[in-house]
């Protein structure tokens, strides 16, 4: 519905979508129970490209010239906190997701993937990087003051680190079991599996870093009030208890 509903907007000659529209499809997108993250990109994606209903979109297409009165009015989307809450909901309910878990090293790979998104998305915003998706737009500040938001951050770096943390030790056991001497007889063999190594503990470093900042934050403070909704979510609370464990 929330599709349709924005459909009608975009081929309107008189409405256009308004911020308030692109944050409702995102939010609808990202909720949804039957759709992948793909949909709530395909959606920020499009609103990050619209420029008006007579105008072209960012990047080229068929359409009025730039000097069209609709396309000089209307206000271009810029994604906010609440957009970003919308992105990470579906990265993380797409990597914990029970049906998909249990699949095959593709599945692995792919939560591997979301989970990755979710921090480098942080740290665009934190860092202000210049990047396609306009992270730099969302406030900083607002961000890291939203406990539920950062709580989801928090614990794609924690899964993360699980993952990574897992991953180096089926490698050690490995290494272990064929003994080192089988090791040095294929020299390339060996050289790859030091850069599995490398590659596995630069993830765990980076989730770990992530979520040490994240726990130290002021809405994490001992003493700090956090809403109900939150407070019981033992996922949450067993993420950042781990977190602050690596302070």
């Amino acid at each position: 519905r929330a599709r349709d509903v924005l459909n009608k907007l975009m081929d309107s000659d008189d409405l256009e979508p308004t911020h308030v529209s692109w944050r409702e499809m995102l939010r609808a997108a990202s909720r949804s129970k039957t759709a992948s993250s793909h949909l709530v990109e395909q959606v920020w994606n499009e609103a990050s490209s619209y420029r008006g209903s007579n105008g072209d979109r960012a990047g080229g297409g068929s359409g009025s010239s730039a000097g069209d009165s609709s396309n000089e009015d209307y206000v271009p989307w810029t994604p906010d906190v609440d957009a970003f809450e919308a992105l990470v909901d579906s990265y993380i309910r797409e990597a914990s997701s029970p049906l998909e878990a249990n699949k095959n090293g593709v599945r692995q790979s792919r939560r591997w993937a979301l989970y990755e998104k979710v921090l480098e998305m942080y740290e665009d915003v934190v860092e202000k990087r210049e990047e396609p998706r306009g992270m730099a737009y969302v406030d900083k500040l607002e961000l890291q003051e939203s406990p539920r938001v950062m709580l989801n951050v928090l614990k794609a770096a924690v899964s993360l680190e699980g993952m990574a943390y897992t991953a180096m030790q089926a490698e050690r056991e490995e290494k272990r079991k064929m003994g080192s001497s089988s090791f040095d007889k294929n020299e390339r063999e060996t050289e790859k599996k030091a850069m599995v190594d490398d590659v596995l503990n630069g993830r765990l470093k980076r989730a770990q870093s992530v979520a040490r900042e994240i726990a130290q934050l002021e809405c994490f403070r001992d003493g700090g009030r956090l809403p109900l909704s939150i407070a019981n979510d033992s996922e949450a609370m067993k993420a950042l208890g781990l977190a602050k464990s690596w302070i």
